[in-house]
């Protein structure tokens, strides 16, 4: 599916406003592009930083990609908050 202001149009029709649409085409072309930039570095492990954007279906197509996830940052918010954010992704991540 190509997103274009149609497209787009169309989704918030169907599903009312707001509503966020990430273009998985688009998130796998930036981390192969990123990954291949650092191609030279042995056991390169690319970690999503978890705090920019939680969305859980998007994280698991950004784990599927190969990338871990960064769970440095989330101390800051709370320890409650990180439990309840592995609590729901725990089976789904290596969390470092």
């Amino acid at each position: 599916m190509t997103i274009n202001k149609k497209t787009l149009l169309r989704i918030a029709n169907e599903y009312g406003s707001p509503v966020y649409v990430y273009d998985a085409h688009k998130m796998e072309a930036q981390y192969k592009r990123l990954t291949a930039a650092f191609s030279n570095v042995n056991k390169l492990k690319i970690n999503y930083a978890a705090k920019a954007l939680t969305n859980i279906s998007v994280l698991k197509f950004i784990n599927k990609l190969g990338a871990g996830l960064d769970t440095h940052d989330w101390l800051v918010l709370g320890l409650n908050y990180l439990r309840k954010f592995l609590k729901l992704i725990f089976d789904f991540f290596e969390i470092r």
